[in-house]
């Protein structure tokens, strides 16, 4: 294999962890929960799927060295850094929404206009209550409830159904139950939803 040049002083990097958690969003496969390490916070999405092959490409179509054609447009893919997000565990689509579930808190993923595009997104932290496992997570319905490192919590939208917000849902009910269950056991909470 014969090396360019240019290239052969650029450390070749491999990450050998997988992703834990996978989603659907915006027409495109977004990968995150990459195990601890630099790329823990990042979170990689598709090229918009419009073939199979589109799936796994998580970068521009253009490729951004060229001098003619390098832009970045709206369906390509990439990836999202969360530099404040610990271990990511669970990501889950919702309305115009991508909801991230991190150790120590929850990230919100969406287009500026209401959909996603390469060009024009944003991220916002919605709360500091992080979970600690993918399962503690449920959708219900049209909400999402989900079992954190001190409570049981809600996500709903406030502000004419702009911003999620997180409500408190145990401290005045069965908070001490919670309290009494170990660090160790809210690595393996389940959240487990009933429409009966």
């Amino acid at each position: 294999m014969i090396v360019p040049a240019a290239a052969a002083g650029i450390p070749k990097e491999v990450e050998k962890g997988r992703p834990s958690t996978i989603a659907f969003y915006a027409g495109r496969a977004w990968y995150s929960g990459l195990p601890i390490g630099k790329n823990t916070g990042k979170i990689y999405y598709s090229q918009l799927v419009e073939y199979d092959h589109n799936i796994y490409k998580c970068y521009q179509e253009a490729d951004p060295t060229a001098e003619s054609i390098s832009d970045l447009v709206d369906t390509d893919g990439g990836v999202i850094n969360i530099p404040d997000a610990g271990a990511i565990k669970k990501m889950v689509p919702i309305a115009r929404s991508l909801l991230v579930f991190a150790t120590n808190g929850v990230w919100e993923i969406t287009g500026l206009d209401g959909s996603f595009k390469a060009t024009e997104f944003s991220v916002n932290r919605v709360g500091f209550q992080g979970v600690q496992s993918a399962d503690a997570v449920v959708v219900a319905e049209s909400e999402v409830f989900f079992v954190g490192n001190d409570g049981l919590y809600n996500l709903t939208k406030e502000d004419f159904n702009v911003t999620f917000v997180i409500q408190d849902l145990s401290s005045t009910t069965i908070q001490s139950l919670l309290n009494s269950i170990s660090p160790y056991g809210k690595d393996f909470a389940l959240g487990v939803y009933d429409n009966e």
